[in-house]
């Protein structure tokens, strides 16, 4: 079989055998002129010769495949019923790829001869057998200009561009005008860009001049105001220069006055004043806690005041430790959280307390400076010994203490709010009842007031004023008395001057108003 294949391949005709359409063309064009779109079904005698001579050409296995439908009912050739194996393996590969033909071709036969032939057996109509050329051509020139206007909808209409409805069919869109562009999407268009040359002036922009329109009344009112705004940025010459050297000069004056008050006071030991004839309120919680205290026993003195004040501090506390030391007599144990408290509060045993006869580790242990500000203090509270670890605790005024609640009592003495608050809140905790009794400035116990209505400060000596009460109900003789005649003096004096001061005022405003409404 794969023999006779190849046979019938080459038996097939090539292209160029083929009859070339223009001839057929050319004799059906002979007797009728039709249209280049009727040529090719117009042509039944060339499709039938075309057809005969393409079945001369056939090799004898197609003729069967060529026959009418009724002619191929018969029985098909014996090599296309079953194809061998090897032939359908190779048949089932891609056939080589081919040059197409154009989709229509003028003349070429069709590939059903059966169709063609029914298609070309149909008689031609008179009508279109007898058209001339010259008509054919007019009736289509005349087909074109009987063509009528259609009626379009109102929403086609609606459409149109103005200038077709306003213009008119005859109306010609007048030529551009202006450069043509070369470049970019807009090439081989004129008059598209408007040309900018005479648009843009270079050079500094005019300035527009505005005018208001306003009325005289108006006017004269700004002027009025611009009077006021110059007047404004005018400086004007002070008025009485030597008033300020005046009251320079009274300052010092003043001064004067009161330092030489207190100075004469205190070198002429005046004691004219009477002391308080009893104690503060504050002040007498002070001394239940004192009558409760046994003899002997251990009491933790803090001194944290700085030595600006200790003028102050001194004479307030004096008379207080002086009654406690004299009553109950004590083992005290000296701590300050002050660099310079130590010192402090060997200064005030010595000058205040010598008539007791307290000697150094024997009636009282100063163990100096406490580091670490609250935390030292809460550190303190809580293990004394750990805290401010010293071979003094072996001594006989500390050595029974080993915790914070040993203590009998607590005295605080400091010129500061602050310190007062870290004592009372860190140590709160250890004390467990422990009386705290504080002796502060006289700036500091207005903060301290609070603590002591709450019940966390058993006591309060507060200033010059509470020494000397404790001062008239003992009688030693302490700092206090010294000062307080010169404490009130002072205070006195700085009484009428704020009095006098304010009269002043008064009177001279007075007369610098009368003075304006004068030269108003």
């Amino acid at each position: 079989s794969g023999d006779s294949v190849g046979d019938w391949l080459s038996s097939l005709p090539r292209g160029e055998d083929l009859p070339a359409p223009a001839e057929s063309s050319e004799s059906f064009g002979e007797d009728i002129d039709l249209p280049e779109w009727m040529k090719p079904a117009a042509e039944p005698p060339a499709a039938t010769k075309t057809e005969q001579e393409s079945e001369a050409s056939l090799p004898d296995w197609m003729k069967p495949a060529a026959e009418s439908p009724a002619e191929s009912k018969g029985d098909a050739p014996g090599w296309m019923r079953e194809p061998p194996a090897n032939e359908s393996a190779r048949l089932a590969e891609p056939a080589p790829e081919v040059p197409r033909a154009p989709a229509f071709v003028p003349g070429a036969e069709p590939a059903d001869s059966s169709q063609e032939n029914e298609l070309f057996s149909i008689e031609m109509p008179d009508w279109l057998s007898n058209i001339a050329p010259t008509d054919q051509k007019s009736a289509s020139a005349g087909t074109q200009e009987a063509i009528a206007p259609a009626d379009l909808p109102s929403w086609v209409q609606a459409m149109r561009p103005v200038e077709s409805v306003l213009l008119g069919p005859s109306f010609t869109v007048p030529s551009a005008e202006g450069p043509l562009e070369e470049n970019g999407p807009l090439a081989g268009l004129r008059g598209v860009l408007p040309a900018a040359g005479g648009l843009i002036q270079p050079g500094k922009s005019k300035v527009q001049a505005i005018r208001l329109q306003s009325s005289e009344a108006q006017q004269s009112s700004a002027a009025l105001l611009e009077q006021m705004l110059a007047a404004e940025t005018q400086a004007k010459p002070l008025r009485g220069g030597g008033r300020l050297v005046s009251q320079r000069v009274l300052r010092w004056i003043i001064s004067a006055m009161l330092i030489l008050l207190v100075t004469f006071t205190l070198l002429g030991g005046s004691q004219s004043v009477p002391l308080p004839a009893a104690l503060p309120e504050e002040s007498n919680m002070l001394l239940p806690v004192i009558d409760l205290l046994a003899e002997g026993a251990p009491v933790l003195m803090i001194f944290d005041y700085e030595p600006a004040l200790a003028g102050e501090m001194e004479a307030a506390a004096a008379p207080f430790v002086d009654r406690v030391l004299g009553l109950r007599r004590p083992r005290v144990t000296i701590l300050s959280t002050s660099p310079t408290g130590a010192a402090l509060a060997e200064r005030f045993m010595a000058a205040t307390q010598s008539r007791h006869n307290y000697r150094g580790g024997e009636d009282y242990v100063n163990l100096g400076y406490l580091p670490g500000g609250t935390a030292g203090i809460l550190s303190f509270a809580e293990n004394p010994r750990a805290a401010m670890p010293s071979s003094l605790w072996v001594l006989a005024a500390a050595q029974d203490v080993n915790r914070f609640s040993d203590y009998a009592a607590v005295i605080l003495l400091t010129d500061q709010a602050e310190t007062a608050r870290a004592w009372v809140e860190q140590t709160g905790a250890a004390r467990a009842g422990l009386p705290l009794l504080v002796v502060s400035s006289a700036q500091a116990a207005p903060m301290i007031q609070p603590y002591l209505l709450s019940g966390q400060v058993n006591g309060l000596v507060s200033g010059l004023r509470g020494g000397a009460a404790f001062e008239s109900s003992s009688g030693l003789g302490s700092p206090v008395r010294r000062y307080w005649d010169a404490y009130n003096f002072a205070t006195l004096f700085a009484a009428l001057l704020i009095v006098f001061g304010g009269l002043w005022n008064f009177l001279a405003g007075a007369r610098a108003r009368r003075q304006g409404l004068d030269e108003a």
